[in-house]
């Protein structure tokens, strides 16, 4: 049974979650990589049909808008995807049938 919890925070541009061995959420850890991450949600099921491979396919995400204790702006976003559904299980898998 996987860890219900695991935590990869070793990234520059987010902290990953893997929850359940199933989910992985990605907290992006600057404004740079929070518009980055608003690309892939709005580009990757785009770009999917015409890939040969399988792309990560977000089903849950979260964007928040607020002012933080300074009264500055303050955004948040995470997105959640199947782990199964990550581009690094099936690009193997794609290699090892090409001909």
């Amino acid at each position: 049974m996987a860890a219900p919890l695991v935590e990869i925070d070793d990234g520059w541009d987010f902290k990953v979650l893997i929850l359940d061995g199933e989910w992985v959420m990605r907290i992006p850890r600057s404004e740079l990589s929070i518009e980055e991450l608003e690309k892939e949600i709005e580009l990757l099921p785009e770009l999917g049909p015409a890939l040969p491979v399988a792309i990560p396919r977000f089903e849950h995400s979260s964007a928040v808008k607020a002012m933080n204790t300074s009264r500055r702006p303050w955004r948040s976003l995470w997105a959640a995807k199947r782990r199964a559904s990550s581009i690094m299980a099936v690009v193997p898998e794609a290699l090892s049938s090409a001909p």
